[in-house]
């Protein structure tokens, strides 16, 4: 049986490597891990269109749609790589902008359909999501088309 007192090491799951790493975080019985709350809380469950971004600057979003354009440039004034996209869903589209990651021009793709998470800012060159997470979507959905369950 389980108590509150049961030290990590013995909970279904954890092995010695895993213990040893929640020990050093000061986390050693079972009381300690239902007392460790997460660092932050992001609600990923509603997606919101393009349209209504506007909305929420300076907060994180959740937004769904396929790619329509991808590809990347140097900065002219740092000589800095930037890989730059544009998302659309069926209200509108949006600029995507990474800096120093010049590797997702492997990744992303025209008519590719993907989920992004992250904030959205007014810059000088319009509305946009600077470094957003980013998941693609494939199978069933991405033929079909991703619906928000609104």
């Amino acid at each position: 049986m389980i108590t509150p007192e049961t030290p990590v090491r013995f909970l279904k799951g954890v092995g010695a490597s895993r213990a040893k790493t929640l020990e050093e975080y000061g986390l050693t019985t079972a009381h300690d891990l239902l007392w460790f709350f997460p660092f932050r809380y992001e609600d990923r469950r509603h997606p919101t269109h393009i349209a209504d971004l506007g909305h929420h600057l300076d907060e994180a979003v959740l937004v769904r749609g396929r790619i329509i354009s991808a590809h990347s440039k140097l900065s002219p004034v740092k000589r800095m790589k930037i890989f730059e996209a544009v998302l659309e869903d069926e209200t509108g589209a949006v600029k995507l902008v990474w800096f120093n990651q010049p590797f997702l021009h492997d990744i992303f793709r025209p008519h590719q359909r993907v989920i992004l998470f992250g904030k959205l800012e007014l810059t000088s060159h319009g509305l946009q999501m600077q470094g957003p997470q980013y998941e693609l979507v494939e199978g069933i959905e991405a033929h079909e088309g991703i619906e928000g369950d609104e």
